[in-house]
């Protein structure tokens, strides 16, 4: 082995040895996960960050949502045009305040929202009238 070759060699391991440190350091630093405090629990909001809404009662669940759900006669959710399937939200209305989700689309009723049989009965909702909602935490997986 020449003194060239085997400096040509010692220079490629050092290279190599410095890119795999530096691999091993991207790499640690992408799948780092936030300190747990950051990590907050979901807080209602205040009430500047309400958004008020105009809201009805939606006729007798068809079998399935428009977001694939099996609607029943107990299902809690809120159907709306344009909120992704699943986003959890946070309603208010006349004191009581509920957690739901987005589980259908809805086109036509004038309202924003219209709330499945069983939550409207739980909120003590008839009709149609305005209600004040927020998001309460990204879309739940199913």
């Amino acid at each position: 082995m020449t003194a060239a070759l085997a400096q040509r060699q010692l220079g490629l391991g050092a290279v190599a040895l410095l890119g795999a440190m530096l691999a091993l350091a991207v790499g640690h630093r992408v799948r780092r996960e936030p300190p747990a405090t950051t990590i907050q629990a979901p807080v209602a909001p205040p009430v500047s960050q309400w958004t008020p809404a105009l809201a009805t009662v939606r006729p007798e669940p068809r079998t399935r949502s428009a977001c694939g759900w099996l609607l029943r006669k107990d299902t809690f959710g809120v159907g709306h045009p344009v909120l992704p399937c699943g986003a959890r939200i946070l309603l208010a209305f006349r004191g009581r305040r509920i957690l739901t989700q987005v589980v259908d689309r809805v086109t036509g009723s004038g309202a924003a929202f219209e709330l499945t049989p069983a939550l409207a009965k739980a909120l003590g909702f008839r009709g149609t009238q305005p209600i004040r909602w927020t998001f309460a935490s990204a879309p739940a997986a199913r």
